[in-house]
């Protein structure tokens, strides 16, 4: 047998090309966008909690025909708040009327608005559906 098991396991250190060093990078940026995702989602579930404590302290139940109602109503302090809490602005109540066709049926331009900026920015696809349809 030639040479020593030294020399026989010289081969099985770690490479010295640069390759090691851009895994741990790769791995270092997924470890930071989970971290940056996580606090995202944390800071948005805390937010809806303290939205739905401050319906709570309202005396308005987080129910979509409590949503509606205040769409009718046209207050547009109750409605941000159910959409925070995280209604959704496409929600439809038991007749099939979505928020938008009530707030264009009981002409509210502030609560219109603010139901498209939300739709548009795309809030309600992170948002569960009411207790009602659980």
């Amino acid at each position: 047998m030639t040479g020593s098991l030294k020399d026989h396991f010289d081969g099985f250190r770690r490479p010295r090309h640069r390759g090691w060093l851009l895994v741990t990078l790769a791995a270092t940026v997924i470890i930071i966008d989970l971290l940056i995702w996580w606090f995202t989602v944390y800071q948005d579930m805390q937010q809806r909690e303290e939205a739905r404590l401050e319906l709570w302290q309202m005396n308005l139940p987080y129910t979509r025909e409590t949503f509606f109602n205040k769409i009718r109503e046209g207050d547009v302090d109750a409605v941000r708040i159910f959409l925070i809490a995280g209604m959704s602005p496409v929600e439809r109540n038991q007749a099939g009327e979505t928020s938008f066709s009530i707030a264009e049926k009981y002409p509210h331009p502030e609560i219109m608005k603010l139901l498209t900026e939300r739709t548009i920015r795309g809030d309600f696809a992170k948002t569960r559906r009411s207790p009602e349809d659980r």
